[in-house]
């Protein structure tokens, strides 16, 4: 390596042997090891000591090119200013997907145990609502009843389903039944004084008429 390249190439990658034949082998180490530069020299057995004698097939081209010119700076050169192990940082990067994908599951549980709980509330609230529709609807009968009662002069049974309707509580009908008992109850003296009466009258009525012989 000549000096003017000290401070560029730090590094380089010469595959050769029996794993250079490996198909896409340099595309591997490539992605592997992040260097983005990778030669292959399939044939490395040069003596370097003695009488050199270099092979006339071009066998050694590669490996003796790379050696003599040392110009290309193989090695991708980290933004960070320093070269990182590959493997801590396949590893950084499994723990990060890991991390990712907990936070994924994470998050969709939440969202499943969200969507129960608006499911619960929501069946809760329509319940609820199938209830009130129910009480109202026989608070409706009561008194539709207590009318019909009050009618046939029947005021003590009309009273006692007025008092079923309001045990129900029902806001928008406490008025009516106030109103209703208040009415009845006022009916039922009326018609206590007009029996009366009317009982003293037919008891005269007979006096009168009765025959002065018995």
């Amino acid at each position: 390596m000549t000096s003017q390249y000290g401070d560029k190439l730090l590094a380089g990658v010469i595959l050769t042997g029996g794993a250079s034949n490996m198909r896409n082998i340099d595309q591997a180490f490539t992605r592997i090891t992040k260097i983005d530069k990778v030669r292959i020299a399939k044939a490395g057995d040069i003596t370097l000591v003695g009488d050199i004698k270099l092979p006339k097939d071009g066998s050694q081209n590669t490996l003796i090119g790379i050696l003599a010119a040392g110009k290309d700076n193989c090695c991708r050169i980290d933004p960070r200013g320093y070269q990182t192990n590959f493997i801590d940082e396949i590893q950084a990067k499994e723990q990060e997907a890991r991390q990712k994908e907990e936070e994924r599951k994470r998050k969709e549980e939440q969202e499943r145990l969200e969507r129960e709980r608006q499911a619960r509330e929501e069946a809760a609230r329509r319940e609820a609502e199938e209830a009130a529709r129910r009480k109202e609807e026989k608070c409706t009968e009561l008194i539709a009843k207590a009318k019909m009662q009050a009618e046939n002069k029947k005021y003590n049974e009309a009273i006692t389903a007025l008092e079923e309707a309001s045990a129900l509580n029902i806001e928008s009908k406490k008025e009516e039944i106030s109103r209703l008992k208040d009415e009845f109850n006022k009916q039922k003296e009326e018609n206590k004084w007009f029996n009366k009466w009317k009982k003293k009258f037919s008891q005269i009525s007979e006096d009168m008429f009765e025959d002065p012989k018995n």
